[in-house]
C-alpha cells in the first residue's frame, strides 16, 4: 500500500466538536521537507554480480528520503568492498587475479549505506543451444 506525500507548505485543519454541538476550528501551515538522515535509505544496483578474474563490474547507488522518493541532487557515495578485489569512487569494481567470494560491496552516504554481492567466477558461460539460421523459415 503506497502512502501519499507531499513537501513544501501545507495547511493542517483541525475542528473539535463537544456533545452539545458547539464547535472550534483552528488551522496552522507546516513546511514538510525530503528527509535523508532521519528517514532515508540507499539501495546499491545490481544486487548480486558475478565477473570473471581480472575484469570489471559496474555498481550503482541511489539515496531515498523518507517516502522512498529518490534524492535530487544524489549525495556523494564512498565505496567499499569486503572480501576481494577494488571499487573506486564511482562504484566500478574491478576483479582480482583468483575466483572467490562473494564479497560485499558497500555504498555509504552519510548515515546510510547499501550493499550488494559480488563473486569473482573462474565459469566462463557456454552457450548450451546456439542459435543457426537456414535459407528457409522452419530450417
Amino acid at each position: 500500500m503506497s502512502r501519499p506525500y507531499f513537501y513544501g507548505d501545507v495547511s493542517l485543519t483541525a475542528t473539535i466538536t463537544n456533545p452539545t454541538g458547539a464547535s472550534v476550528t483552528t488551522s496552522t501551515d507546516v513546511v514538510v521537507n525530503p528527509d535523508y538522515t532521519g528517514g532515508g535509505s540507499v539501495k546499491v544496483t545490481p544486487a548480486t554480480l558475478s565477473v570473471l578474474p581480472a575484469n570489471p563490474g559496474q555498481f550503482t547507488a541511489v539515496a531515498y528520503d523518507q517516502f522512498g522518493n529518490s534524492l535530487a541532487p544524489q549525495p556523494a557515495f564512498s565505496w567499499t568492498v569486503t572480501g576481494g578485489g577494488s571499487i573506486n569512487s564511482t562504484g566500478l569494481f574491478t576483479a582480482g587475479n583468483t575466483p572467490g567470494g562473494p564479497y560485499t560491496v558497500t555504498a555509504t552516504a552519510g548515515v546510510h549505506s547499501g550493499t550488494a554481492q559480488v563473486t569473482v567466477s573462474a565459469d566462463i558461460p557456454s552457450v548450451v543451444n546456439p542459435a543457426h539460421a537456414g535459407a528457409e523459415p522452419g530450417q
